[in-house]
């Protein structure tokens, strides 16, 4: 009979990476959530950033506004994923 691998000690003297995770909490999820609106909204940024300057309607003041939207949105949705593991 064979003990469990559970109850056998470490060969590591560190914990490991599964002992040091925590618990997902309450707010997991919600920040994601809006970590992946953010990068949705980022999207769309740049689809009519880059629309604009096929097409050429979009003024350079405006296609820099949008363009720097997208970029605090993308930046945003990495400090948020990030905040949420």
């Amino acid at each position: 009979m064979q003990t469990p691998a559970a109850a056998l000690p470490s060969r590591w003297p560190w914990p490991t990476a599964s002992a040091r995770a925590r618990p997902p909490t309450r707010f997991h999820c919600p920040v994601r959530a809006l970590a992946a609106v953010l990068v949705l909204i980022a999207v769309i940024c740049m689809v009519v950033a880059i629309g604009g300057m096929v097409t050429g309607r979009v003024g350079a003041r405006a296609g820099g506004v949008i363009r720097a939207v997208a970029l605090l949105c993308f930046v945003g949705a990495v400090v948020l994923t990030a905040a949420a593991h």
